[in-house]
């Protein structure tokens, strides 16, 4: 993974454990620091960081809504999740592609200036 397509918050995977990222230095080589749960932290390369996949009950488990067995909803968006694409209902032009759990954050923070919290602490 690249550096510059990660926020803080966003939710990453490391040796198949996901963490969610607390900074990103850039110093001689980018490291992550990631948090695995309340008290266990760690700063990693990375170049050994993993995108998480997008499934159904991550989108549940940050909120979004089922419309159908393909369909989430949340805050006037839709996902398709067998597509990866997230529709603002626009225009054909206004559809993203996205697989990973951190695209689909940093998407939805864009499109709607809010934070995709996590309902529920071990969703994976």
């Amino acid at each position: 993974m690249k550096a510059k397509k990660l926020r803080t918050g966003n939710f990453v995977m490391y040796n198949n454990i996901i963490g969610e990222v607390q900074n990103i230095c850039t110093f001689d080589e980018p490291v992550v620091k990631l948090m695995f749960d309340e008290e266990t932290s760690g700063v990693y390369c990375i170049y050994n960081i993993k995108p998480v996949p997008i499934t159904r009950n991550a989108l549940n488990n940050f909120g979004w809504k089922t419309l159908s067995l393909n369909s989430f909803t949340k805050n006037g968006l839709e996902f398709f999740i067998e597509q990866g694409i997230v529709d603002n209902g626009d225009s054909e032009v206004n559809k993203y592609k996205i697989k990973y759990i951190h695209q689909l954050q940093n998407l939805y923070f864009a499109l709607t200036n809010k934070e995709m919290k996590i309902k529920i602490s071990n969703i994976w």
